[in-house]
């Protein structure tokens, strides 16, 4: 399944793979502030 939507749509995938990595960079970010926020 993978593999034909790579062959198929790989703008699409590749678009979708850096926007899931950027929304899961931003989650850490905001949960690692949180951490040293809250440990003051």
């Amino acid at each position: 399944m993978i593999n034909g939507i790579l062959t198929k749509h790989p703008i699409l995938f590749l678009t979708n793979w850096g926007a899931f990595l950027l929304a899961g960079t931003r989650i850490n970010n905001l949960f690692f502030l949180n951490i040293q926020h809250s440990r003051g």
